[in-house]
């Protein structure tokens, strides 16, 4: 009966969230390394679709073992909100450590799914936004009341589940009563920061060196010259 849908569209954007055509390319990319842990990345990119564009996605999550590690790359407008509950729900049962890297943008399911993970990285101009449900409800009068009342209570317990205490409690309310909370990489990093052990935390981008010159003046008064490296900034937070 219903098709819940927590999606950032702009004007004049096509409607993503079915399955659309067999043609259409995979809405996920995986990708493999071995280290001294496994690596799996996973790409989570543009709309989040309907649930059965991603069973090989969840399977692989769930079943990932200790000495695994996962990354879950976000640049997503959000989406498909049962689509986006059942990765949460594998993220949680999986035993591997699950490490969700904000990209670019990660609008409503996004957001939550960013905010599943065990840890979290946040790349540079990256946004973030929590927004209300919208959903494509039909059917006789008292079905429909009656699916809005639980449906109003199963997304506030969602918020309070996925996004407390990133969100405080009146923001989360905002949310509920319609309003949208748009949040940039240093705000993210900043929150993400009161409520997260710092070894949890980082940005994408690996620390830079940068070679410097120096002189040293040697006991027969020459000119010695010598490199050294200097650290440019410590991005880990």
């Amino acid at each position: 009966m219903r098709n819940y849908d927590l999606n950032h569209r702009n004007a004049g954007d096509e409607d993503e969230s079915s399955e659309g055509p067999a043609s259409v390319e995979k809405p996920f990319h995986i990708m493999e390394a071995e280290t001294v842990k496994s690596r799996l990345s996973f790409y989570l990119s543009g709309a989040i679709l309907s649930p059965g564009a991603y069973v090989e996605m969840i399977d692989r999550i769930r079943n990932a073992k200790s000495d695994e590690d996962l990354y879950i790359y976000i640049n997503s407008t959000g989406g498909d909100l049962d689509t986006g509950i059942q990765l949460m729900n594998a993220m949680r049962q999986s035993e591997a450590t699950i490490t969700t890297v904000l990209d670019s943008q990660a609008y409503s399911m996004a957001a939550l799914l960013f905010l599943s993970g065990d840890k979290k990285l946040v790349g540079n101009h990256a946004l973030m936004m929590f927004h209300q449900y919208s959903s494509d409800l039909g059917g006789k009068g008292n079905e429909l009341l009656a699916e809005v009342t639980m449906s109003a209570r199963w997304f506030a317990n969602i918020m309070a589940d996925l996004c407390s205490p990133f969100l405080s409690q009146k923001e989360i309310a905002d949310v509920l009563t319609g309003k949208d909370i748009w949040l940039e990489s240093t705000e993210i990093i900043a929150r993400l920061q009161k409520v997260s052990p710092s070894s949890n935390l980082g940005t994408t981008k690996k620390p830079k060196t940068q070679k410097k010159k120096t002189e040293k003046v040697a006991s027969d008064g020459a000119v010695v010259s010598k490199k050294s490296k200097k650290p440019l900034s410590a991005n880990q937070v």
